[in-house]
């Protein structure tokens, strides 16, 4: 029972995870709290549920399709939407991000129905099972996927000049202005790279549970930001832990307590974690001077 719930726990908080980071990573750069990373999710899943369902495509490039286009629809959302409000009041640009995810969300019932829609097989019914652990084809997939993905993501933030620029700008945007980095292609670079993790995130969910809908991002923008706030509001390591942590918390408590609960144990312990150390697992503290 421990070790089936733990398996469960890293296929799900994989997932968490990814969607986590690419919330923290836009809060890090932008200071923008993205309540529509939720709809751009939703986009991400349906992308590659019509690659999937009337096209044929194989998963791997249907999965890469999907983060290229939903990039695409988070550059352009960004550029349309966020750009225009950069220097507006914070209250503003919170009131346009909720509007933009109501219009996403209302188109992609539009264009894919109101109805839940059932998500292609994508790798069929394989399961193993090791001392009494069941595991799945498609766990391994998702597991893979979100390891691959974190460890390119850590490397693209702490190992390249890209990912220097990046912690720069998070730390001060208009010191790294002046120091010659070009602060405003680096937003548009983190809010696309933000939108393609949302996209695999919502492939990878939507070939878990088999289905997919218009308002399924509506959850998960929640637990994007209990998750960025667990590991620490911009800290992209932090909020790979805390999407990991979220996965276990939640699979535990429903096998252990009870079902119905899973929701509420996870912020059972996110107030605990305020409680305790409001800056986060791994956030820190930062004086600033007024």
């Amino acid at each position: 029972m421990f070790l089936q719930q733990l398996i469960n726990g890293l296929t799900l908080g994989s997932v968490y995870a990814l969607v986590g980071v690419g919330y923290s990573l836009v809060y890090g750069v932008l200071g923008l709290i993205n309540f529509a990373h939720g709809s751009i999710y939703t986009w991400g899943a349906f992308f590659a549920f019509t690659l999937l369902a009337y096209t044929g495509t194989p998963f791997p490039l249907a999965f890469l399709l999907a983060m290229g286009a939903t990039a695409l629809v988070g550059a352009i959302v960004e550029r349309m939407a966020y750009y225009p409000l950069r220097k507006s009041p914070l209250m503003s640009q919170i009131v346009a991000v909720l509007g933009i995810s109501i219009i996403m969300d209302n188109l992609a019932m539009l264009i894919w129905g109101s109805e839940a829609q059932a998500f292609p097989s994508v790798m069929g019914s394989q399961v193993w099972t090791f001392a009494g652990v069941r595991i799945s084809l498609l766990q391994f997939l998702i597991m893979g996927a979100g390891i691959v993905l974190m460890v390119a993501l850590y490397f693209l933030v702490y190992q390249t000049k890209v990912g220097a620029a990046m912690r720069a700008t998070s730390l001060d945007a208009d010191a790294a202005s002046l120091m010659g980095i070009n602060v405003e292609r680096l937003r548009l670079m983190t809010f696309t790279l933000s939108a393609a993790l949302a996209a695999a995130a919502g492939t990878l969910i939507g070939a878990y549970y088999r289905t997919v809908i218009f308002n399924m991002g509506y959850g998960v923008v929640i637990k994007a930001f209990v998750v960025a706030i667990l590991g620490g509001m911009g800290n992209v390591v932090g909020a790979m832990l805390g999407g990991l942590l979220m996965g276990l918390i939640e699979c535990f408590g429903a096998a252990y307590i009870a079902s119905g609960y899973k929701d509420a144990f996870v912020y059972i312990v996110l107030f605990l974690v305020l409680l305790l150390r409001p800056n986060g697992l791994l956030g820190t503290y930062e004086k600033e001077k007024v």
